[in-house]
C-alpha cells in the first residue's frame, strides 16, 4: 500500500468536506430564514402594540372629555337647582292618586 492510500482516519476526503460544507450552508440559510421570520413577527407584534396603545390613548382622551362634560353638566344642574325657587314646597305624597271629589 502506498502512503497516499493510507490516509489517517482524521483526514476527510474532498467529497466529505464538500458535503459538510453544504450542510453548514443549508443550516446557515435555515437559521437566517428563521431569524428573518422572527424579525417579521417582532415587527408585526410591535405594530399591534402601537395600535393598542393608540386605541388606549384615544379611549383615555374620550373618558377625560366625558368626565369634563359630566362635571360641567353637574355644575349647571347645581346652579339651576339653586336658582329655581321651590314652586311646590309641599309635594303631593301620592302624585299618581286620583284627587277625592267633595
Amino acid at each position: 500500500a502506498s502512503a497516499s492510500a493510507s490516509a489517517s482516519p482524521m483526514e476527510l476526503s474532498i467529497d466529505e468536506l464538500r458535503t459538510n460544507m453544504a450542510v453548514e450552508v443549508v443550516d446557515s440559510i435555515a437559521a437566517t430564514d428563521a431569524a428573518h421570520q422572527a424579525q417579521r413577527q417582532v415587527a408585526a407584534l410591535s405594530a399591534q402594540l402601537r395600535c393598542a396603545e393608540e386605541r388606549e390613548r384615544f379611549a383615555q382622551q374620550r373618558a377625560d372629555a366625558m368626565g369634563r362634560q359630566l362635571s360641567t353638566l353637574e355644575n349647571r344642574l347645581k346652579i339651576t337647582t339653586s336658582e329655581t325657587p321651590n314652586l311646590n314646597p309641599h309635594p303631593d305624597p301620592h302624585p299618581n292618586s286620583i284627587p277625592a271629589r267633595h
